[in-house]
């Protein structure tokens, strides 16, 4: 990390960004331009300098980190080399929720990037949170059978997760459907959540469901 030097802007990473115009696009690059010469951080500096830098002024600027690149950044593939996984997968989870913002339906990258992640030997929060995403995504737009398939991708996904946290995603797919109106889907949800974690606070809301 010492020996890491700042080179350049990752212009690859800012093109996937979501920016509702191309106004905004310039806008972020002025910020990002704006923030590197007020913390005086130029071409040639080390990586470890940087993020102190950046740390020490409490910067708070969305991908800042993310969209500088870095010599040893160099020995890795940009879109799906496991460096790069946790970048991605905020990448995916920013679009998602700033086209919705817009309202915007295409998510055709968001989806191709999801299936390169799914193929990344990854298992832990940062995935399950993904998956969720994507179908919470789609249950808001009423477009139900992907919102199913992605859901579904989560329960038959193998977690390294404790069966708490898993079966707290399943409490919020539940959510997702009762919310809509689909009930016995929500129930059956519910069910799963328990078998997985028997102390999953939601027995009274099952109970409820089941006696109407």
């Amino acid at each position: 990390m010492y020996d890491f030097k700042f080179i350049c802007l990752d212009l690859d990473l800012i093109n996937r960004i979501y920016f509702h115009s191309a106004a905004d696009g310039r806008e972020f690059l002025t910020e990002i331009q704006s923030i590197l010469s007020k913390l005086s951080i130029r071409i040639g500096d080390n990586r470890l300098e940087i993020v102190n830098k950046i740390a020490d002024a409490n910067v708070a600027f969305e991908f800042l980190s993310e969209v500088l690149a870095f010599t040893g950044d160099l020995q890795y593939s940009k879109k799906s080399d496991r460096n790069n996984y946790y970048t991605n997968c905020k990448l995916c989870e920013y679009n998602l929720v700033k086209k919705l913002k817009y309202g915007e339906n295409d998510f055709r990258n968001e989806e191709v990037l999801f299936h390169s992640l799914m193929l990344i030997d990854l298992s832990g929060y940062a995935k399950a949170n993904l998956i969720f995403n994507m179908g919470h995504t789609f249950a808001q737009l009423n477009l139900w059978e992907k919102a199913d398939f992605y859901f579904d991708v989560l329960r038959s996904a193998i977690f390294e997760l404790s069966p708490v946290t898993v079966s707290d995603f399943y409490r919020r797919i539940a959510e997702v459907y009762l919310v809509s109106g689909f009930k016995n889907t929500a129930l059956i949800w519910l069910k799963k959540g328990v078998r997985l974690n028997s102390k999953l606070a939601v027995k009274k809301i099952i109970k409820q469901l089941e006696s109407k």
